[in-house]
C-alpha cells in the first residue's frame, strides 16, 4: 500500500492532536463550571503563570476592595535608641532568605527599630493574610461587648440564616472562634479545588460556605479553619447591619489613629470581605492592633473590648490536637506560644506575616515578607522564635 507523502502525514497528525486540544478546550471549561470550580482560572492566573504556587502579599491589586477608614492618625514616637542597633550580618540574612520587605520593634510604645526592604515603607500596603482572622476575633469581641450577640454561647444559627440547616446547626459561635466547629472545610492550601482556593480565587463566598457541613462534634478538637472565620465575618454583617470594613473601621482601626487606610479585599466587586484573609495595611498600622491587645483592648482611656474577652482570647482553648495532645497554641483566633521564658500570643499568616506581643517584655514586633519556614517548632514555624531572638536582642541592646 503506498503511503501518503511524509509532509501529507504529518499534516493529518497535527490536525488529529488539534482536534484532541480543541475538544479538551471545549469540554474543560464545562466541566469547571458544572462543578462549581470556576475559579481554576484566577487561581492558575494568579500562581503558576505568575511563577509561584502561592498567593502573594501583594495580590489585593488584582481584586476588588472596601476602604477600612482611619480616624486622626496618631503618629508613633520614636525610643531614645531609635535604629542605632544595626542588624548583625547573619540576622541580615536570615530575614533576607525569607524575602522579609519589613521587620518593627516597639517597645514601651515607641518604635525602637525598623527597616524595610526592595521598596517597601512605612505606608506600603501588604496582605496580612490570616492575621486576618486575628481582627475578625476583635470584632467579634466588639459585638460581644455592644451585646449584638449575648454570649458566645449562643449557637451561630441563631443570628445567621446559613447555618437554619439540620446537618449545621446548633453550633456555639465559640467553637467557630477556637476552629473547632467540626466544619469540613479543607485547609490545604496546594490543593487548587479546596475550599482555600476557591475562598481565596472565586467570586461568591456565600454560596461557598453553603456547600458544607459539620462532620464531627464541635467543641472538641482543634482543626485549623479559614472557614471558621469566614462564618464569623458574617455573623458580624448580620447582626450589624454593616459590612465588615465598615464595622471593623467604626470600632477599632478608626480609634487606633493609623496612618493610612486599610484595605480589605472582597469576593467581588461590592461583594463580601474575605475575613479569612486579604485585610492589607503597613507594619507601623498592624502594630497599633498589637498595642490594643497589649493593653487589654483598652486604647487610650476607651475600651474598646473587654479586657476579660481579650484575656480569654489568649488563652489556650479547651480543646485538643490532631494527635489527642491538649490543644496549648491557639485561643480566639491568635496563635500562643513561648520563647526564652516569656510568653507571647501572636497574629500569622501564610507568607510569614506576624504581630508578636510580648507581655512580660510590653514589647510589639512586626514582621512582613513573601516567605516563611516550612519547619515547625512545636506547632509553629520556625522563623518565628528567630523573628523573637532578634526583636529581644535589639530590646536587649537598647536599653
Amino acid at each position: 500500500m503506498k503511503k501518503e507523502p511524509y509532509p501529507v502525514r504529518a499534516f493529518f497528525y497535527t490536525m488529529k492532536r488539534l482536534k484532541y486540544l480543541l475538544l479538551v478546550l471545549i469540554v474543560c471549561p464545562i466541566i469547571l463550571w458544572v462543578t462549581g470550580n470556576n475559579h481554576f482560572y484566577k487561581t492558575i492566573e494568579m500562581t503558576l503563570f505568575k511563577g509561584r504556587i502561592s498567593p502573594s502579599i501583594l495580590e489585593y491589586k488584582h481584586f476588588e476592595g472596601r476602604l477600612v477608614k482611619k480616624g486622626k492618625t496618631i503618629p508613633w514616637t520614636n525610643h531614645r535608641s531609635y535604629n542605632q542597633r544595626s542588624l548583625s550580618p547573619d540576622e541580615e540574612a536570615y530575614l533576607s532568605n525569607f524575602d522579609t520587605r519589613a521587620f518593627l520593634v516597639i517597645n514601651d510604645d515607641q518604635v525602637l527599630f525598623e527597616k524595610y526592604w526592595d521598596g517597601f515603607s512605612d505606608t506600603t500596603w501588604s496582605n496580612s493574610f490570616s492575621m486576618a482572622k486575628s481582627f475578625v476575633s476583635l470584632a467579634l469581641g466588639v459585638a460581644l461587648k455592644k451585646g449584638q450577640i449575648k454570649s458566645l454561647d449562643e449557637p451561630i444559627d441563631k443570628y445567621l440564616p446559613l447555618y437554619n440547616a439540620p446537618e449545621k446547626n446548633g453550633i456555639p459561635i465559640k467553637h467557630f472562634l477556637t476552629m473547632s466547629s467540626g466544619m469540613n472545610y479543607s485547609e490545604s492550601y496546594l490543593n487548587p479545588f479546596g475550599y482555600a482556593a476557591k475562598a481565596n480565587y472565586g467570586n461568591d463566598l456565600k454560596s461557598l460556605l453553603e456547600a458544607y457541613h459539620q462532620t464531627e462534634e464541635s467543641g472538641k478538637r482543634f482543626k485549623y479553619q479559614s472557614g471558621d472565620s469566614q462564618s464569623l465575618s458574617f455573623l458580624i454583617s448580620e447582626i450589624s447591619g454593616q459590612s465588615l470594613s465598615d464595622y471593623f473601621s467604626e470600632n477599632v482601626w478608626s480609634k487606633l489613629g493609623p496612618k493610612r487606610d486599610a484595605l480589605w479585599s472582597l469576593d467581588d466587586k461590592n461583594g463580601h470581605e474575605k475575613a479569612f484573609c486579604c485585610f492589607n495595611s503597613n507594619a507601623k498600622d498592624f502594630a497599633k492592633i498589637g498595642k490594643l491587645m497589649l493593653n487589654y483592648g483598652n486604647w487610650e482611656g476607651e475600651q474598646i473590648v473587654d479586657s476579660s474577652y481579650v484575656q480569654e482570647a489568649t488563652k489556650a482553648a479547651n480543646l485538643l490536637e490532631k494527635d489527642g495532645a491538649k490543644n496549648r497554641r491557639y485561643g480566639y483566633q491568635w496563635w500562643l506560644g513561648s520563647f526564652h521564658g516569656q510568653n507571647v500570643f501572636y497574629a500569622r499568616g501564610i507568607n510569614g506575616q506576624y504581630i508578636f506581643c510580648i507581655p512580660e517584655k510590653n514589647m510589639i514586633v512586626v514582621r512582613l515578607g513573601f516567605k516563611r519556614s516550612t519547619e515547625r517548632i512545636e506547632g509553629h514555624p520556625s522563623d518565628v522564635f528567630e523573628y523573637l531572638k532578634i526583636a529581644l536582642a535589639i530590646g536587649e541592646q537598647s536599653s
